[in-house]
């Protein structure tokens, strides 16, 4: 049986080599990352902010389901993460680290539900409508959160630095949208042409940051 000539098979292989490495770097070179810096009307780093990017002109790409649910803990008694960001039909799962029941509610167009919870997790719930809900603990009165659910996989929150980092955003025309819990107002839009090297952007809310409600010294609290 012939098998061709040594030398050819391997010009044909560095070949497929050298295009392989090719597609990889074309595929590389169409995906961008998108920095932002969230100031307050002040004009001081703004934390807690979910700044996401809406494709202009094409489709969003198909969900894929998280390995895991998404988690929110209720931990020294309070919510930790204060801001989730998710897409539309992730699961989020509630899990208690602390010894005391909680009993959680949530407001809002996106999610509502009630349960309480203690050593044992209720099953993940799926937040499947765009939006935002407050998230409270009717025992502890200062237990606050927020889950804000977009339709889009580009997303991610503000740190207290006021930056963020969305990466591997593909290149083209974006609604980059910013939102902050402390404001009723509806998301900031602003356009964005994403490429292989998009300029730093700065989101300006034109609001102060809201003072939290913080939990009982420990002294002051005893639990349940």
């Amino acid at each position: 049986m012939r098998t061709g000539r040594p030398g050819m098979n391997r010009l044909n292989m560095r070949a497929l080599a050298l295009l392989a490495g090719a597609l990889l770097l074309s595929g590389a070179a169409q995906a961008g990352a998108i920095v932002a810096k969230v100031l307050d009307k002040a004009g001081k780093p703004m934390g807690d902010a979910v700044i996401y990017a809406v494709p202009v002109g094409t489709p969003l790409p198909a969900f894929t389901a998280p390995a895991q649910p998404v988690q929110v803990l209720q931990e020294d008694m309070e919510f930790k993460p204060y801001v989730t960001v998710v897409r539309t039909g992730t699961p989020v799962a509630f899990v208690n680290k602390d010894p005391h029941e909680h009993h959680i509610k949530s407001f809002g167009p996106a999610k509502e539900f009630e349960f309480k919870i203690s050593t044992s997790s209720p099953p993940p719930i799926v937040f499947d409508r765009a939006g935002n809900s407050v998230v409270v603990c009717y025992l502890h009165g200062w237990m606050r959160a927020h889950i804000h659910t977009v339709d889009t996989p580009w997303f991610a929150v503000s740190g207290a630095d006021g930056l963020v980092r969305i990466a591997n955003v593909p290149n083209g025309d974006y609604e980059l949208r910013a939102w902050h819990p402390d404001t009723l107002a509806p998301p900031l839009v602003m356009k964005l042409k994403v490429s292989d090297v998009t300029p730093l952007q700065e989101v300006k809310f034109d609001h102060l940051p809201r003072k939290r409600r913080s939990k009982p010294s420990q002294s002051g609290y005893q639990g349940e």
